[in-house]
């Protein structure tokens, strides 16, 4: 009788365990809190010709003033037959837009991709979002807010001064 109770005692432990390990689930599981490894937004062609990969904002400490410019960094993936080629660029965040270096992507590859945005209506700091949306020649058009990227170090603190904060 004695090892019953004790197997018993054993089993409830068991399956105690295995039900508190499921209390991590549920709106704010710890994976809810998990940042992805790469900072920039991705965004699909609904027919998935065409991929965006990273688009982001370089980081600046100053950020960037408004009535400047901004570049906005990305990857072009074509996963089409052919080769796709970038037509236009806008953003309603700037008074221009320019495409720099080829904007023809060859399939099957993921091309980088950087673009100009001049006369900012706003100022562009860490905490923003440029919208943009490009228009290729095979009719795809994709829209993203492109975020500001992490710095690459963590920026230089002073230290507190105790005394004046009492």
């Amino acid at each position: 009788m004695r090892n019953r109770t004790r197997g018993a005692a054993i089993i409830a432990a068991a399956l105690l365990g295995i039900g508190l390990a499921g209390c991590g689930a549920g709106q704010d599981a710890p994976t809810s809190r998990v940042v992805p490894a790469v900072p920039g937004v991705n965004v699909d062609a609904e027919d998935g010709s065409v991929l965006v990969r990273n688009a982001v904002v370089p980081y600046r400490s100053q950020g960037y003033r408004a009535g400047g410019q901004v570049p906005v960094e990305m990857r072009i993936v074509n996963e089409g037959l052919e080769p796709v080629r970038l037509v236009s660029a806008s953003s309603e965040q700037a008074t221009s837009v320019q495409i720099v270096g080829e904007a023809t992507f060859p399939p099957n590859e993921a091309t980088p991709l950087t673009l100009r945005l001049g006369g900012l209506r706003t100022a562009v700091n860490a905490t923003s979002r440029v919208p943009v949306v490009l228009r290729f020649d095979n009719g795809v058009e994709l829209s993203m807010q492109v975020p500001v990227a992490p710095p690459e170090r963590p920026e230089q603190r002073t230290p507190m001064d105790l005394e004046q904060e009492h």
